[in-house]
């Protein structure tokens, strides 16, 4: 397992130490884009689709250990995101308040359902573990 995280540190750094942050936005996009599988996956295993839609609306939020995962993974994936990759994406296009007001109001609905249906998934895996 610490194999794999050195990889993509070294990876990570080399992007950055080499490439533009064109270059790397490309790569981020080429990278997300493959989550698109999920959904071919998903309709190959041929899920329960009442029981994927209960689990759609189904809140943990008086459980202790969820609420633990919740703030965990906003603290690990949603609070960095925010804090660097965004502030530099709108220093490098050199955006004025108005286009950044614009794109936040874009990306905003955007943003929040793969980070629901994240959150939703690693309650379910904390669930049966």
């Amino acid at each position: 397992m610490w194999i794999s995280s050195l990889i993509v540190v070294f990876l990570l750094v080399l992007i950055v130490a080499t490439g533009t942050f064109r270059r790397l936005e490309l790569i981020g996009v080429a990278m997300g884009s493959t989550q698109v599988l999920f959904f071919l996956v998903m309709f190959l295993v041929r899920p329960d689709w009442e029981e994927v839609a209960h689990g759609l609306v189904e809140t943990h939020f008086d459980d202790g250990k969820w609420l633990k995962l919740l703030a965990a993974n906003i603290g690990a994936v949603i609070m960095p995101w925010m804090l660097f990759y965004q502030q530099s994406a709108c220093c490098e296009r050199k955006m004025t308040v108005r286009e950044m007001i614009s794109n936040v109001k874009m990306s905003g609905s955007g943003r929040a359902k793969p980070v629901m249906l994240h959150l939703h998934l690693d309650a379910k895996k904390t669930c049966i573990a």
